[in-house]
Order: C-alpha cells, then structure tokens, then sequence
C-alpha cells in the first residue's frame, strides 16, 4: 500500500497555488483550476501576470498551468519582465533538480529572494529524494507562512514519500480546513486514510470534494483510484468514463479506463480504449504494456510480444515490462529469448522478485534444476510468504526426484493460501511418488474439497485409485478429468490404457488413443501409435 500511496503522491505532485491575493484575475484563475477547467485557467493566470507582472503567485500559477499542457518554451518566459531574482528562481524551477537546488541556495543567501524561494528549495530537494532535507526546508516555510496551502501540500506530500502518515494527515487536513476541497491535497489526503486503512473517511473526504468540484480532473481521478484500491472496479469504471468525457484529450484518464475494464474482464472494450490511448499517446510505455497484457488474455502472444517490446524500449529501466515480455516468450517456447530479456532485467535490479521468480521458472523449463532453485531461493529471501515461489521450488524438487523435500513446499504453499487447491493436489502427486498411496488419497480428497472442478486432481486421483487396484473408481476419476478439461491429454491416455488392459475393451480404447495423439501427447518411443496400428489390424 505504501509504495502505490508514494506513486501516486508523486505522480499528483502539488500544482503552485500560492496563498490569497487581491488580483480578481488570479483568484479566478485559481478558482478554475478546481473546476477542472483549463482554458479559463490558463486566460484568467495570463490576465494576472498581465495585471502584476512581479508577482509570483501569478506567475508562478501560469507556469505550471503551461508545464502542464507540455508547453516548456511558454513557462520558461514567464517572469521575464519580473526583477532578476524572481527570474532566476522562475528559471530555476525549469531546471534539473541538483541545479535547481544549487541556485535556490545561492539565492537564499543573497538576502534578497522572494518569500517563495524556500519552497521551491523543498521541491527541488524532494525531486532529488532528500526527504529529510525537504520535509526541513518545507516545515520552516510552512512555519513562517502558516496559511499557505500550497506549502502544506508539499510538506503533507514529503511526508507521505517519507512513510510518515500521521503527520501526513494532520498538515494535509491543515491545508483543506484552509481552503475546503482543494483538489491536490484532498487527493493527497484521501491516499493517507487508505493507507491507515481508514477507507470510509477517505471516501466521504473525495465525494464531499467532488460534490464541490463536480468537473475536477484531479478530484475525480483520486476517486476513480479510491475506487481501485477498495476493488469498486466498476465504480471506478464510471468515474474514469466521466473524466474521459471531461478531458477527452487527456491520454492518461483514457490509458486508466483500459486497465480497470481489463480487470473487469471487458477485453474487448478494454482493447478498443488502450488502443484509443496509443493513438493519442504512442510513447506511452504503460498503455503499450496493457494492451500487451489483453493481447497475452486473449492468447495472441505474437502481438503481446511487440507491444511488450515497445513497451521495454520506450522504458527501458522499467523491470515488471521485461518480465512480462519474458513471460510471454516462454509461453511462446523462445526460452532463450526469454531468458536474455530477465538477465537483463537483473542487471537493473538483482533483487527485483518478479525477475528472480521468472528466469527461475524458465531454468525449470530448461532442466537447470540447481539454477532454477536458486532464483527461487532469491525470491523466497526476498518474500518468505511466496506462494509460488514455494509452489515452483517443490515443481524442481520433484524434477530432480526429491518428492521427499518438495512436500515440505507444498505444504507451506498450502497453508499460505488454504483456497488454492493446487497446493494440495501436488502434496497428493508428491506422496504418490514415494508410493504413499494413502496419505497421497488424503491430499488429493483434501484437494478437491477445495475445488471440485480441478482436472489434474482428478487425474492424479485416478492414478492413486489404479495403484490400489480400485479400477472402477480409477476409470471414473479420468473420465471426469476428461469431462472438465477436453484438452488435457494425460487422461486420455490412461484411461485408455486402463480399459484397453484390464476391461479389454480395444474398440472404445483406440478412440481414446487417438486423441491423446490428435492433442499432442507425448509418444517417444511410438508405442501408443504402435497399439493404435495393432487394433485397427485386427
């Protein structure tokens, strides 16, 4: 919860609204940018700067109304005509980070810098990561300007990267009782009581704010994510449909709609919206990786591929696309491309979890047993409650015939996750391996108590009840394996065999033969074909 409350603290960074001033021009301008509209917005800030053309607040105002719209060159000439240390510190807000705080400093010690010099010295601090040095540098501007709500903002702001959310909450309740339903640190706010798990108060906190503003992007953005994060997905599916329809040219709002109808399961609305996205955004790496994902949903892994690949080149730093390209090349059977692309991934990050647990899978692919354990090692020094990491470390455990170990894995999978019925189920292979038939009867009843509709539990039942010579209820756990998934070829196979060996009925067994071939089963040595040849000879 903390990391995605710090992502989206830092991706609805404080817009500059500086404390009241008597222009009517900046007022109105400040009071459209809660409303969400950003033409009267920008026109009003101009006629501020217009009307007072050293005032920061105004100038200030304009600039970031400019950045936002992406237009560098117009927010650079602003202040221009201003004195020349509130130009300096307006240029310095444009200029990297380490610059920026190097010329703040400068100014600061002249004795001459306007009053809002201290926070854009936070700002470039908290831009550099030096939260502590920030949350220092805001609280003394905060503590000299205590009505200032932009300041509270960016201190509520450091505070919640900094991990600390009581504070947090107290200097961003500060900044709304200050100016009621101020958009960015309602927002803000909102992320605080979710993280505390307070989810009831930061709900009420949002519709109280959009019940104000009812056309704030920001706003109704940070409602749509509430909705998110509680799992409302359809709710937030409403609430993004209303931001498209207010800022249709906004690629961001449209990107989001495509990732809650994927996880609605709306694949194809949810294609048709990324793909709207793309077109309107083409170097956005997000959206070229979800629509990867509806690609990869939808089994056309070809295309998932080259969306995941733009996806890693217009990002190249960003790790979860390189695994889901990798993932997608394994599926494809490119092990090799695959494993190339999570050596990569951990060179960025040796320790990523996500890289670790699936260049381990496709070690396992490959028969690199020892290797394969180590990465799953990795991941379970990383996260010792993984379920699939224990799940995949008993899969190479059993690979390498030590069904012994691997049931301890199995295990601890299982009791990580009671629901899943998986875990239980390879519990049952494991001990049918060692030729515990009872307690792999015990596992496997176990399993399909938890999922009645799990072909493999019944299959691997099927194999338990034939080593008991229980051929009735062996044949009838494959036909029911069968019967939940056509597709699975094993069944097939030993449903044949059975019935063909012990009920010596070859005309119903040759039927059974042959689709396990017609699905791919494997036939090394051509012995299923060879017994296929023999009845149809006879």
């Amino acid at each position: 919860m903390r990391t995605a409350l710090i992502a989206a603290a830092v991706t609805l960074l404080l817009t500059s609204i500086a404390p009241a001033a008597p222009a009517k021009e900046l007022e109105l301008a400040r009071l459209m940018v809660r409303e969400g509209n950003r033409a009267e917005a920008l026109a009003a800030a101009k006629d501020a700067v217009r009307a007072d053309p050293a005032g920061a607040a105004a100038a200030r105002l304009l600039q970031d109304l400019y950045l936002e719209a992406g237009k560098e060159a117009e927010a650079r000439s602003v202040g221009s005509g201003a004195p020349a240390p509130l130009a300096s510190l307006l240029r310095a807000r444009l200029l990297p980070p380490k610059k920026a705080e190097a010329t703040l400093k400068d100014l600061l010690k002249t004795g001459d810098a306007p009053a809002e010099t201290g926070l854009d010295l936070a700002k470039a601090q908290f831009d550099l990561g030096k939260l502590r040095t920030a949350e220092g540098t805001a609280k003394t501007y905060v503590d000299a300007h205590p009505g200032d709500v932009e300041g509270l903002g960016l201190l509520g702001l450091i505070r919640v990267a900094a991990g600390k959310p009581h504070p947090a909450r107290s200097t961003l309740a500060r900044a709304i009782e200050i100016s009621p339903g101020e958009p960015k640190p309602t927002v803000l706010l909102a992320g605080v009581l979710r993280s505390l798990n307070l989810f009831q108060d930061s709900r009420s906190l949002l519709k109280g704010a959009v019940d104000l503003f009812p056309k704030s992007p920001i706003l109704l953005a940070g409602l749509a994510e509430d909705h998110i994060e509680t799992g409302e997905l359809l709710s937030a599916e409403v609430v993004l449909a209303r931001l498209v329809e207010l800022r249709p040219e906004d690629p961001r709002h449209v990107a989001r709609l495509a990732g809650v109808q994927l996880g609605l399961g709306k694949l194809e609305e949810a294609e048709k919206t990324a793909l709207t996205a793309i077109e309107m955004a083409p170097r956005n790496a997000g959206t070229r990786a979800t629509l990867g994902f509806i690609y990869e949903s939808t089994d056309r892994f070809p295309e998932a591929v080259l969306q995941y690949k733009k996806a890693v080149e217009l990002d190249p730093e960003k790790i979860a696309y390189r695994v889901d390209l990798a993932f997608t090349y394994s599926i494809l059977g490119q092990v090799d491309d695959a494993e190339k692309m999570l050596k990569a991934a951990l060179k960025l990050d040796k320790n990523h979890l996500g890289a670790n647990l699936q260049y381990g899978i496709v070690l396992y692919q490959k028969k690199e047993y020892k290797q394969a354990k180590k990465c799953f090692t990795a991941v379970l020094r990383i996260d010792g409650q993984h379920v699939a990491a224990h799940r995949y470390m008993g899969y190479t455990l059993i690979a390498e015939g030590k069904s012994k170990d691997a049931i301890k894995f199995f295990e601890k999978a299982s009791k990580l996750d009671p629901d899943d019925a998986r875990s239980e189920r390879l519990i049952g292979r494991a001990y049918l391996d060692l030729g515990k038939i009872e307690d792999a009867l015990e596992a496997l009843s176990r399993a399909l108590d938890r999922d009645p509709n799990d072909a493999e539990a019944h299959f691997t039942m099927g194999k338990a009840m034939e080593r008991k010579d229980d051929f009735e209820k062996a044949e009838a756990s494959y036909r029911k394996a069968i019967e939940l998934d056509p597709g699975y070829s094993y069944p097939y196979l030993y449903l044949a065999e059975l019935i063909d060996e012990v009920n010596n009925k070859e005309d119903e067994a040759l039927e059974f033969y042959k689709t396990y071939l017609e699905l791919g089963g494997e036939d090394p040595g051509g012995n299923v074909k060879d017994r296929v040849r023999q009845i149809e000879g006879k």
